[in-house]
């Protein structure tokens, strides 16, 4: 199995969230993780499972990330497997912050699923969400291994969901 995760990060959270995922499903399919920057503007084929990640601002995602998957023909990912997932700060608990004034609307992950799909994308589990303390210093306990549930809930062919789910 050929799985790429796809990914931007401003602070370096949804990176480490990638990077789980990768740990998770490494010994179990060939795993390549992508940067945004940089990366080619074709995945490699056979892809079997395509997971893309994005830090969440108010509820949008990365518009570099969206920018690439807007420029990709429609068509390009036909028939392959998707998955989603955004970082955002917990607004709900702990100090306040000035995001925490926006109610969360929208789901970053959920317009990044939308655009695979327009591509071709067949999603296989709903947008999820890895939250981070309210500061953004680090995440929640227990999100990165989560994370890694996740990925392997993806690989074994069963639909992800959780409380966290957007």
């Amino acid at each position: 199995m050929k799985v790429l995760i796809l990914y931007d990060s401003f602070f370096g959270h949804t990176e480490e969230v990638a990077s789980a995922i990768a740990a998770a499903t490494e010994s179990h399919a060939t795993v390549e993780t992508w940067h945004i920057q940089g990366t080619p503007r074709r995945f490699p084929r056979p892809l079997d499972l395509l997971v893309v990640g994005t830090p969440s601002r108010d509820g949008k995602p990365s518009e570099p990330l969206m920018n690439y998957i807007k420029a990709m023909p429609i068509g390009s990912i036909e028939g392959v497997r998707t998955a989603t997932f955004e970082t955002r700060p917990d607004l709900e608990t702990g100090r306040r912050s000035i995001l925490s004034t926006f109610r969360r609307k929208e789901s970053a992950a959920g317009a990044v699923a939308l655009a695979l799909r327009n591509l071709g994308g067949e999603a296989i589990a709903p947008p999820q969400s890895f939250v981070c303390a309210p500061d953004g210093s680090s995440f929640i306990e227990g999100e990165l291994a989560r994370a890694g549930d996740w990925a392997n809930t993806l690989l074994s062919g069963q639909t992800a969901s959780s409380d966290q789910a957007s």
